[in-house]
C-alpha cells in the first residue's frame, strides 16, 4: 500500500473546512509545490476539474488531491466523484466528522476503474510544508 505524508497544517486546514462546511458538505482541491501538498482550495459543488487545475496553475501549484467532506457517513470512496476526477496520480481524500468532531480522513486512488486505498501519515514537524 502506498504511503503519503500530509503536513499537519494542511490536515488542520482540512479539519476547519469540514467543521465550517454548510450542511457538512464541502468539496475542494489540494495544491502542491514540487510534489509537496501546500494549500487547500474550496470549490463549488460540481466544479469543473479543468477549471480547478487552471486555478492551481495560476497559483504556481499542481493538483495533488481532491477532498470532499461527508457529515454523517464513514469516510470512503465516492465512486462517481472518483470517476469524475479519474487521474492515476490524483489522491482522493474523503473526510468525515461523524465521531464527535474527530476528523476521519482516508486516501484513495483510482487506477483502471479499481479503487485502492493509500496509507496517510502526518509529516514530521521538520518536513517542509510551505505556506499552507
Amino acid at each position: 500500500m502506498d504511503r503519503i505524508a500530509l503536513p499537519r497544517r494542511l490536515v488542520n486546514r482540512l479539519l476547519a473546512e469540514a467543521q465550517h462546511a454548510p450542511d457538512g458538505r464541502a468539496l475542494g482541491v489540494v495544491g502542491a509545490v514540487a510534489g509537496v501538498p501546500t494549500h487547500c482550495h474550496p470549490l463549488a459543488a460540481g466544479a469543473d476539474p479543468a477549471a480547478a487545475e487552471q486555478t492551481l496553475h495560476a497559483a504556481g501549484e499542481t493538483l495533488f488531491a481532491v477532498y470532499e467532506t461527508h457529515p454523517r457517513m464513514p469516510a470512503g470512496p465516492d465512486a462517481a466523484e472518483l470517476a469524475r476526477w479519474d487521474r492515476p496520480d490524483l489522491l482522493y481524500l474523503p473526510l468525515c466528522l461523524d465521531t464527535r468532531g474527530v476528523l476521519e480522513i482516508r486516501g484513495f486512488r483510482l487506477h483502471a476503474g479499481r479503487v485502492s486505498e493509500v496509507t496517510l501519515e502526518l509529516a514530521a514537524p521538520e518536513d517542509p510544508a510551505p505556506g499552507i
